[in-house]
């Protein structure tokens, strides 16, 4: 399944910039990507209290993997884009807040910054070879064949689903009562990662691409970049467990300052830009787990994660949208892409501020909810 996911998410932008759409009109779809995803979220909580969440979470699996079919046919159908940006969008909402609140719950609270940071190098290690692979059969098959294969590869990950007992939870009814007295840590900070990601990592995809030129090339650069990340991903766990968190989460902020403006100012070149990732992946090693560790603890005492985890999602597509509108802005003012990058230091700066508001740096440093 995060196999697949590569082709969507490392070249999901610049297939719709290769089919001829604008900086803008990327841009646009994503934004209204992120909106529905905020307005059915309350919709898809009722679905999934009326068929439960073994049966939603294949479901959603499933739209997730035809979608790259779609994808597929958006160079002879350009009016599918519609079509596409709903499935995404549903399938996207039911999928991540399941498989969320699905952690959480089974996590275990004097060990979550250990399991996050196994789960994360689990995954990481599956994504290491998509882009390159991805890249690879792009060049020599092309886009369309590409989704296809990537359908096939995404529907063979329901199979696992089908045998997993864990998965057999049942979701209350969506009530905003209940949502609205949830604890909202996970919300907030999400809000300022949504900035952030929109701001920055979203944004520099598309501007790594435009500079190297070619599909290998920028498979490979993603590719390497998730190799240091995995490779660092076990140790941060570790210090988050034993309360270490705080001072080398505001340290990896900093790093993570400090390539968003090398980015977005200096000449990229390729010893630039792999010097540049290695800082950048310096930081999201030490911040990536500590808040996710964070959030799933807080889901966990919360006392329901799914109500938890709706609004944590919630708040990153507000910092999606946030980021996203004001770039769609900037681009109608013909703002060079590169010189947008720096808005995302006002989602670390959230991040860093909900550092010190929620305690959120370690299991030892006060995770409880307020």
């Amino acid at each position: 399944m995060f196999f697949a996911f590569g082709i969507a998410d490392f070249f999901g932008p610049i297939y719709l910039l290769k089919l001829g759409y604008s900086l803008s009109q990327v841009a646009l779809y994503w934004l209204l990507f992120s909106i529905i995803r905020l307005l059915i979220r309350p919709y898809i909580l009722n679905f999934c209290h009326r068929f439960g969440s073994k049966t939603m979470f294949i479901f959603a699996v499933t739209i997730f993997s035809f979608r790259y079919t779609l994808y597929a046919e958006l160079s002879r159908f350009p009016s599918m884009i519609v079509l596409v940006l709903f499935f995404e969008s549903i399938a996207s909402t039911l999928y991540w807040l399941l498989y969320h609140s699905t952690f959480a719950a089974i996590s275990h609270s004097e060990n979550t910054g250990k399991q996050v940071a196994w789960r994360d190098f689990i995954l990481l290690g599956v994504k290491l070879i998509s882009p390159i692979c991805i890249a690879f059969s792009i060049s020599h098959l092309g886009f369309e064949t590409s989704f296809l294969i990537a359908t096939v590869i995404s529907l063979l990950s329901i199979f696992p689903l089908i045998k997993m007992p864990i998965m057999q939870r049942q979701i209350p009814r969506f009530s905003w009562k209940k949502l609205l007295v949830t604890d909202k840590a996970g919300f907030c900070i999400n809000i300022a990662n949504g900035i952030s990601e929109y701001g920055h990592g979203f944004l520099w995809k598309i501007i790594l691409f435009l500079t190297v030129g070619k599909y290998l090339s920028y498979g490979g650069l993603m590719s390497l970049s998730i190799f240091f990340q995995m490779m660092g991903s076990l140790v941060v766990g570790h210090r988050f467990d034993k309360g270490k968190g705080y001072l080398p989460a505001i340290i990896g902020l900093a790093f993570i300052a400090t390539a968003v403006i090398g980015r977005a100012f200096l000449d990229l070149t390729i010893t630039t830009i792999i010097s540049l990732d290695l800082i950048m992946v310096a930081g999201a090693i030490v911040t990536g787990p500590i808040f996710a560790a964070t959030i799933y603890t807080r889901s966990r005492k919360s006392g329901n994660p799914l109500w938890f985890q709706t609004l944590t999602e919630s708040g990153w597509d507000i910092g999606a949208i946030i980021s996203l509108s004001f770039t769609i802005f900037l681009l109608s003012f013909n703002f060079e892409i590169r010189n947008i990058l720096p808005f995302a230091l006002v989602g670390l700066f959230g991040s860093a501020v909900a550092l010190s508001i929620f305690k959120v740096a370690g299991n030892k440093m006060g995770t409880e909810p307020n």
